[in-house]
């Protein structure tokens, strides 16, 4: 099959559902990863924690404990 007539079968669909599983330790780890430190503990210390808010923009990118691992096309 060629990429065109590939392409052209997958035009419309949409993908299944994804879930993504994480815990206060993954947060910090983030927090810390994008520059959080001593001076913004409601990022890094799990007592009362905020995640930041671009966080939620990890699982897009499948970076944190996303399932399934690559979307597929519901058909």
């Amino acid at each position: 099959m060629t990429e065109s007539a590939r392409e052209a079968r997958l035009q419309g669909l949409a993908t299944e559902w994804r879930t993504m599983t994480y815990t206060w330790r993954d947060c910090a780890l983030y927090a810390l990863a994008v520059g959080a430190g001593g001076a913004e503990p409601q990022y890094t210390y799990e007592k009362d924690m905020q995640a930041i808010p671009t966080f939620g923009a990890t699982p897009y990118w499948g970076t944190v404990n996303v399932t399934p691992k690559l979307p597929r096309p519901r058909s």
